[in-house]
């Protein structure tokens, strides 16, 4: 690489890891007042966690977006699907027609219908085998 560094550069540089190192400790903070307001629900989300590739961060967003009661669910299958999990459809041929993108969660209508995905898409990406877990 060729060019110059002159002082103003350096100025500038000090300047935005200042404010990288400001928005690195808001984080931390947030983080911190998340497990401290996520305390009463610490089993739910350590049980969370033992789901393979579930990190403490997408527990926590779980339990804020459906809460501990599962009654609500009648299966784990309305939960996942209410979570917007995906998982293979069962009712077409591997060769079978997907919908076009953007119209629906994938596979057929009767297994998966329109609806987004409510977890913010982490969960759904913790599982995906091409997602990374947090």
């Amino acid at each position: 690489m060729t060019g110059h560094f002159d002082s103003h550069h350096a100025q500038l540089a000090r300047s935005i890891l200042r404010r990288l190192e400001l928005v690195e400790q808001a984080l931390a903070e947030l983080d911190q007042h998340i497990v401290e307001t996520c305390r009463p629900w610490a089993h739910q989300i350590e049980l969370l966690q033992t789901i393979p590739g579930l990190g403490e961060k997408v527990a926590q967003v779980i339990v804020a977006e459906t809460g501990t009661d599962m009654s609500r669910f009648p299966t784990a299958g309305h939960f996942t699907s209410w979570l917007g999990w995906r998982r293979p459809c069962t009712n077409q041929p591997a060769a079978a027609p997907r919908r076009e993108p953007g119209t629906g969660t994938g596979g057929c209508a009767r297994c998966w219908p329109k609806q987004p995905a409510r977890s913010g898409g982490c969960a759904a990406e913790a599982i995906s085998p091409l997602g990374t877990p947090e």
